[in-house]
């Protein structure tokens, strides 16, 4: 390990469950948003959805984040500054995608809305992709 990356008491931390909760509903909501968006043109039913995809979201992240960032019951964390640029993405962008590909495939289908369809489908990669790069490079920053 080298001498930037260890942690000592005092020192900023991002903890990447957090992260991965926060990126799966910042997913999720994104993608929920802009597929009923796309599906409908509603801005009501958008933000219905959108709240809905947020939930389902961060429920997938949570999972991911207990799953793969909690080991022997602690949580994994990253000293915070541009070394955890890699650690914060990777965490954020696997989660957001999770929550998008939920708001794709429940949010419209469990609301009555329009089928899952490959074009809302690509739209909802695009969306989980950008909110887990935003958030990601965000947490490693602030």
């Amino acid at each position: 390990m080298e001498p930037s990356q260890v942690i000592r008491p005092g020192d900023r931390v991002i903890d990447l469950a957090s992260l991965a909760r926060t990126s799966g509903a910042g997913g999720g909501l994104a993608a929920g948003i802009l597929v009923t968006w796309i599906a409908n043109g509603g801005l009501a039913y958008a933000l219905a959805v959108g709240v809905v995809g947020a939930l389902g979201g961060g429920i997938a992240g949570w999972i991911l984040g207990r799953f793969r960032y909690t080991t022997n019951g602690r949580r994994v964390v990253v000293k915070h500054g541009p070394s955890a640029r890699h650690a914060t993405i990777s965490a954020a962008l696997s989660a957001s995608l999770a929550g998008a590909i939920v708001a794709w495939l429940g949010c419209l289908t469990i609301l009555g809305g329009p089928a899952p369809s490959p074009p809302t489908g690509i739209a909802c990669l695009f969306a989980g992709i950008l909110a887990g790069v935003i958030l990601g490079s965000a947490a490693s920053r602030l």
